[in-house]
This record gives structure tokens, sequence and C-alpha cells, in this order.
């Protein structure tokens, strides 16, 4: 699912029922501050933080192309909570 940032205070309501004790959240995104959003809705120990910085365009269907990084990508779980 993508939503933009003003968005993600929506997927507790839509989607909190989806979301099991093994389900994950991981989000994707160019800087930070969703995480604090998502965890008021969703336990920590089951949201993944990325930061991705980079540009893409898409060739054609199923084949895209990185044009640009913008820095590293980073995944984790900011606060290490148990997985």
């Amino acid at each position: 699912m993508k939503v933009l940032i003003f968005g993600l205070g929506a997927l507790g309501t839509v989607f909190k029922e989806f979301i099991q004790p093994k389900t994950f959240l991981l989000i994707a995104q160019n800087g930070y501050g969703n995480y604090e959003k998502a965890i008021q809705v969703i336990p920590k120990n089951q949201v993944i933080l990325s930061r991705i910085i980079f540009g893409a365009r898409i060739i054609e269907p199923g084949l895209t192309e990185v044009t640009v990084f913008g820095d590293d990508v980073v995944i984790g779980q900011p606060e290490n909570a148990k997985i």
C-alpha cells in the first residue's frame, strides 16, 4: 500500500483489522516522521522504518531504473524493539 505522509494517520483506522501479531509494516520514505504516527496504532515491534532517497524512472511496466542516489538506503527498527 502507498500513502502520502498526510495519509498515514488513516492507516490505523482503515487497516488495523488486517494487522495480525506476525504482520509487519515497512515504512519506506525519503525522510523521517511517519514512524511516530504508525506506532500510535501498530505495535512498534511490528514497524520497520526505511529511509530511501533516490530517484527512479519507469522504463516499461515491470522495469525501472534508479537515476540518482541521494544517500544510503537505511532499514531497521529505530528503537531496537524485539521483532
